[in-house]
């Protein structure tokens, strides 16, 4: 008897690349909202820096101008101008002067008589940049007059600063981005490949290899942690198994023993058993009911395991011993008619089984025979060296269907050199390499043809089948007369 276990399975495929999507996901959003923070910060910052180094320039020359138009050193006012025109970003400076509540250029650089005072007026504005200009005005008072300053800075090396700028911090989001996300691969890799290791060792272990381990030394503590843990599951688990198969193999050596030994008498009887595991429903006795009649009988449980094994060899008991109640055992429809009834589905774990049974008068060699839902046993007769083939067929439902069910049953007289196969379903029902099931007419030739050696129709049959082994317990009751 074998055994399956659920052991742990990492979607690691799926762990990697889903940890690397959303960690990539936050970077990127993060990265960007960095960028747009520092990005708007960086012109804001570089906004006021640049209004305030030119209003120092135009706080500067006013009062220069004040100066000079106070002394009258209208020297100093052309080294004002010529000292404006060496400053960064400078674009024009026009000087007005106020004349009877009249406002008109004094002087301007460069000289454009016909700009009006409207349009000065209408581009100064301290807080605003325009496409390419930036106008800062302040007025002068001095002793001989009023008037106001007009200073034009060019934005252009501005708008080239703040774009250098925001290409800056994009090349160092993305190169940012690209070092976590290989850093995030890096990780993710130093604790997926552990698991990946821990995997394979589980899907060996669930093979049937229960000496692997996992590495206990790599993954890192959480990884190594679940690699201990798994490993004690593991040796708990081998140990647990080698107890239960050595329990299990010592049930089915009883149940070996209790099988009857071959008769080589005028009646010979031989038989061969295979269970496909260590423990399986398939059990049979035969046995002498006095000096004259044989009752021989195969029992087949469904399902494999303990269970069915021990409801097997229960039944095999009961017959052999003739415990039961207002039975007749030399009559088959009677001993199927008790067993059914007292092995109820309902009763035994929803535990069916199929049966054959027969009695044998050795004298008249009459076969007095019944079935329920069990193959039917083939005779093979040989007359004169030529073999014939005949199933004999009979219906009936299961042991445990309903209870007080009737029985049918049915007579054959056998003649010498007659020989008798009872089997169970795991001999003929056999999936063959192409996937298709082994028909009936085969199995009834094989038969037919290895019906002097089970050993040699045991070999053919099992030819057949696409692993080269029984997939069913296999039991197999020969009868010669």
């Amino acid at each position: 008897m074998t055994f399956k276990y659920r052991l742990i399975r990492f979607p690691l495929n799926r762990l990697s690349s889903r940890l690397i999507f959303f960690v990539s996901i936050g970077i990127i959003i993060s990265t960007i909202a960095l960028y747009l923070f520092i990005s708007s910060t960086q012109q804001k910052l570089t906004f006021e820096s640049f209004y305030t180094s030119t209003n120092g320039t135009l706080q500067a020359a006013k009062l220069g101008i004040e100066l000079g138009h106070s002394e009258e050193k209208y020297e100093m006012l052309v080294q004002v101008f010529n000292w404006i025109k060496t400053r960064d970003h400078f674009k024009f400076i026009y000087l007005t002067e106020k004349i009877d509540d009249n406002e008109e250029i004094l002087i301007g650089f460069p000289e454009t008589e016909n700009t009006p005072i409207s349009f000065l007026n209408s581009q100064y504005d301290h807080r605003s940049i325009d496409d390419s200009v930036f106008v800062l005005k302040t007025a002068w008072e001095s002793k001989i007059g009023t008037g106001n300053m007009f200073i034009g800075f060019s934005t252009n090396k501005l708008r080239m600063y703040e774009q250098q700028v925001v290409f800056d911090l994009t090349t160092f989001g993305l190169i940012s981005v690209v070092i976590i996300i290989l850093i995030v691969a890096v990780i993710t890799a130093s604790v997926t490949k552990p698991l990946k290791r821990l995997k394979e060792v589980t899907e060996r272990i669930r093979k049937g290899n229960l000496n692997d381990r996992a590495d206990e030394k790599k993954g890192g503590i959480e990884v190594t942690s679940v690699s201990k843990a798994f490993n004690q599951m593991v040796e708990e688990l081998s140990r647990t198994q080698k107890e239960l198969s050595n329990e299990i193999y010592e049930a089915a050596v009883f149940i070996q023993s209790i099988l009857p030994e071959p008769i080589k008498d005028k009646i010979k009887v031989d038989w061969r058993f295979l269970p496909s595991r260590d423990l399986g429903g398939d059990s049979f006795g035969y046995h002498y009911l006095d000096e004259s009649h044989l009752a021989i009988y195969l029992i087949d449980v469904s399902g494999h395991g303990v269970g069915p094994a021990l409801l097997s060899v229960s039944v095999i008991n009961i017959l052999r011993n003739q415990s039961l109640t207002e039975t007749d055992f030399y009559n088959p429809g009677s001993v199927l008619y008790s067993l059914n009834n007292i092995f109820q589905m309902d009763k035994n774990g929803d535990k069916y089984f199929t049966a054959w049974y027969g009695v044998l008068n050795k004298n008249t060699l009459e076969l007095n025979f019944s079935a329920a839902g069990h193959p039917p046993a083939v005779l093979v007769h040989e007359q004169d060296g030529e073999k014939s083939i005949e199933e004999l067929e009979i219906r009936n439902n299961f042991v445990g269907f309903l209870p007080d069910i009737e029985f049918d049953c049915a007579t054959k007289q056998l003649n010498q050199d007659d020989r008798l196969f009872i089997y169970s379903d795991g001999l003929y029902e056999i999936i063959q390499s192409n996937g298709k099931v082994l028909e009936k007419e085969m199995f009834l030739e094989v038969v037919l043809g290895c019906s002097e050696s089970l050993d040699a129709m045991l070999i053919q049959l099992r030819d057949y089948e696409k692993n080269n082994q029984f997939s069913d317990d296999c039991s197999v009751i020969r009868l010669s007369v």
